[in-house]
């Protein structure tokens, strides 16, 4: 979707050891629920897996 106004200036990509410090980092920019929307995504994907 589209949102009123960006939150990125540009795109950067970072190595984030941990899961926590990836959310940190886009926290920052006030959009730690793009986080939490690709996490459980892939806890989803990785529980349709086990069947």
């Amino acid at each position: 979707g589209m949102v009123k106004t960006r939150s990125f200036d540009e795109m950067k990509f970072k190595m984030c050891p941990t899961e926590s410090f990836a959310r940190e980092q886009l926290k920052k920019l006030g959009v730690e629920h793009y986080w939490d929307l690709a996490y459980s995504g892939t806890v989803l994907e990785l529980a349709g897996d086990d069947s």
